[in-house]
């Protein structure tokens, strides 16, 4: 690849910009950026996926400015849900990306990344961007099974891109107790379109957008607890790890080997999706033993969180 990472951001934030991509291209990190590196003439839009394409990961400089733009949404779109890139939300103002109203549009695509605050200590924040963007540009590889701890996520890897530089992380352990979907009565009926079965992210941002919701969903607040980046797994997700016989037995090895928790044990029921069936009230989830099936939000089950790296 010409270049390591894209950096995505509001014209109001330009001057910002260009000084994080000359900082980065100091420490010999290759960046691409818009007008900067697009030729005269070329469709904006068409010529900003091939550049996410050709590029190992995102930066975002994430502000007010970066919530209300269309730009920016267009860059994430294209980064997350085509081509899969990593994203770094690299926070210059204080904004909280889960309470903003406003923000809740990128936070599916945000959330599979990594969040670095900068506006408070630009020096930590900054090192912290290297650190991160130097581990995703080195091209480290993984296998799934392999014990993955890095930018303080740990997990085993239960699915990987092709050339093994990107994939999915489940956590160590499980929730000690089995825990409603949604505790709160009042959202037992309601349908939330948390109907994504491969992007566990996206069900979650649409969680998040409930006022409240860590006191009315305890099964997400659980993943949430965990840190930036964890999040309930869709039904795909979840199947990976649970029915995959191979990749369950490569798991289990790992969490053994460094005293997780295995994800068949004996004790253990089900484990809750983060997927409503479509256009119902009812969850699917995935027993430890057995084909998946759903339920309703007020059933108690135990919970494991994913995250992508």
């Amino acid at each position: 690849m010409k270049h390591d990472v894209f950096i995505s951001y509001s014209s109001k934030d330009s001057a910002m910009a260009q000084e994080i991509c000359h900082l980065l291209e100091d420490c010999n990190i290759k960046c691409l950026m818009a007008p900067r590196d697009i030729p005269a003439g070329s469709g904006y839009n068409s010529a900003v996926a091939q550049d996410i394409k050709e590029c190992k990961a995102v930066v975002l400089l994430f502000s007010e400015s970066s919530v209300f733009s269309r730009r920016v949404v267009d860059d994430l779109f294209a980064a997350a849900f085509f081509d899969y890139k990593p994203i770094v939300s690299y926070k210059i103002e204080p904004v909280a990306i889960e309470d903003d109203e406003e923000s809740l549009c990128l936070f599916p695509m945000l959330y599979n990344g990594f969040c670095v605050e900068s506006y408070s200590d630009f020096r930590a924040g900054f090192a912290e961007l290297i650190k991160i963007v130097s581990n995703i540009t080195i091209g480290k590889t993984y296998k799934v099974g392999d014990y993955y701890n890095e930018n303080g996520k740990e997990g085993v890897v239960f699915e990987v891109s092709a050339d093994g530089c990107h994939g999915k992380i489940v956590s160590m352990k499980h929730s000690v107790d089995e825990l409603q979907w949604t505790s709160d009565e009042s959202e037992w009926g309601r349908v939330l379109c948390a109907d994504w079965e491969d992007n566990g992210a996206f069900n979650m941002g649409k969680v998040i957008a409930i006022p409240g919701w860590k006191e009315k969903y305890p099964a997400f607040a659980w993943c949430a607890n965990l840190g930036y980046g964890w999040y309930l797994p869709a039904i795909k997700e979840l199947e990976v790890f649970t029915l995959n016989d191979s990749v369950r037995k490569l798991v289990n090895q790992t969490l053994v080997s460094k005293e997780g928790a295995k994800i068949d044990d004996d004790d253990l029921g089900s484990y809750w999706s983060s997927t409503e069936v479509y256009h119902l009230d009812w969850v699917w989830r995935v027993p430890v033993y057995g084909s998946t099936l759903y339920d309703r939000k007020n059933y108690n089950y135990y919970v494991r969180a994913v995250s992508a790296f």
